[in-house]
């Protein structure tokens, strides 16, 4: 127990906490105590015992993928460039294929879109399939797959 944080300690069954920081190693106890009152012996035992382990708090991985986006201006600036918006990821890669499987565009950099182009013409209006595969700092891999909309 430690009086400058008394929310972490609670006298419940099947308690939840929360961690406030996002990304940490807390060590977590858990101590029982039991009393028994013994009607042979007529006597109160008292049992207590405990345990704790170390428990890593890692940081989410948040991928969000617009399903359209419009690279001549047409619609919100943000929409000009189709891009992954990738948090928590130690790697991050992203190919985006045209409807028959053909590799159109592929980049490892978070911060690079896609600008409608594909050897230096622009792409037709049409929908394209993407794949991202983003390693969490855990060395969880995960791969995530959609369409996007490109509208002229």
């Amino acid at each position: 127990f430690d009086s400058r944080y008394p929310e972490d300690t609670v006298q419940q069954f099947n308690p939840i906490h929360s961690y406030p920081n996002d990304t940490f190693v807390y060590w977590v106890n858990l101590s029982t105590t039991y009393k028994y009152d013994d009607p042979i012996l007529q006597e109160t035992f008292t049992c207590f015992d405990s345990t704790g382990q170390p428990r890593k708090i890692g940081p989410d991985v948040t991928v969000f993928v617009p399903t359209a986006f419009s690279p001549e201006g047409t619609g919100p600036k943000t929409n000009n460039k189709f891009m992954a918006v990738v948090n928590g990821e130690k790697t991050f890669h992203i190919e985006l294929f045209n409807r028959w499987g053909e590799l159109l565009w592929a980049t490892d950099d978070k911060f690079e879109g896609w600008d409608g182009k594909y050897r230096g013409e622009d792409a037709q209006q049409d929908v394209y399939m993407w794949v991202v595969k983003v390693t969490a700092y855990d060395g969880e891999e995960y791969q995530y797959e959609g369409t996007v909309t490109l509208l002229r």
